[in-house]
């Protein structure tokens, strides 16, 4: 959405232009690592040397986390909402898109944990207002079945051990095209 409506600031707005969506927010949802999907979406040394036997390549750079930013995979709310949230999400932020031009996240929230687990990625998803009263949303708890996108999943590198009552803090960075993610036990 934010790629999109920065595209449409620089080449077709006119000042004051009326949007729609006119607001968005963006949230963050602990949830476990999801382990079968990253496994389908990633490289594993086992999947890699599979490969190097079948075509004779060495493809275990593959296998190497990237040096800079984090990882995404992007789920189904379906999945997403199977793996289950480990606390309430983190609002981190909201835009007024008819007059915000940065369309940019450098935000910090918290939220305290219902459950006992292993934070190991932070679901994101939105909410935006499309006039008064009305809104779309990729909320894995409350998007049907109809719903066909995807939910960001940051991996976070260094899974986070909870308990219940626990404060997390998570650090949300979006601009341009990079994102960065950081989660806390606090």
């Amino acid at each position: 959405v934010l790629e999109i409506t920065r595209d449409a600031f620089k080449r077709h707005l006119n000042p004051g232009a009326r949007m729609v969506p006119a607001r968005l927010r963006v949230f963050g949802l602990p949830v476990p690592r999801p382990e079968k999907e990253i496994g389908e979406s990633t490289f594993t040394p086992k999947l890699a040397a599979k490969w190097a036997e079948w075509y004779g390549l060495d493809f275990s750079t593959l296998t190497q986390p990237a040096e800079e930013g984090i990882t995404f995979l992007n789920m189904l709310d379906n999945k997403v909402r199977d793996l289950g949230a480990l606390a309430p999400p983190v609002l981190f932020g909201e835009i007024d898109l008819a007059t915000n031009r940065d369309l940019v996240f450098d935000v910090s929230g918290s939220t305290v944990v219902s459950e006992e687990g292993v934070v190991g990625g932070i679901a994101i998803y939105f909410e935006l207002g499309l006039a008064q009263g009305i809104q779309l949303s990729n909320d894995p708890a409350k998007a049907g079945g109809t719903n066909h996108w995807a939910n960001p999943v940051g991996i976070l590198p260094v899974p986070v051990t909870v308990a219940a009552g626990d404060e997390l803090e998570i650090m949300y960075r979006f601009g341009g095209m990079k994102a960065e993610l950081t989660c806390v036990r606090r």
